[in-house]
């Protein structure tokens, strides 16, 4: 049976998000290099739910986001925000 190619998505936000979203991708090129799908990464957008921009904000992340070149794509934050519990 052939494997089958699936893609990830991962929320990546300012703050302790963004950093375990790199590792998240480290880990994944380290360990799975021959990994085929695609890896989305969705990222909050400024919104009236976050008293500050949720936006990515390191550039070191943000770098080595480019470095993996996943796939970005805007979230809009309509209900989730800072305070929404995990």
């Amino acid at each position: 049976m052939p494997k089958k190619i699936f893609n990830l998505v991962l929320v990546a936000q300012a703050g302790r998000l963004q950093y375990e979203a790199v590792l998240f991708l480290a880990s994944l090129r380290a360990n799975s290099p021959k990994f085929k799908g695609k890896v989305f990464v969705a990222e909050p957008q400024r919104g009236p739910c976050w008293e500050r921009n949720p936006k990515i904000n390191s550039k070191g992340c943000a770098k080595r986001f480019w470095t993996w070149e996943p796939r970005f794509f805007p979230l809009k934050t309509v209900i989730l925000a800072k305070a929404t519990p995990m």
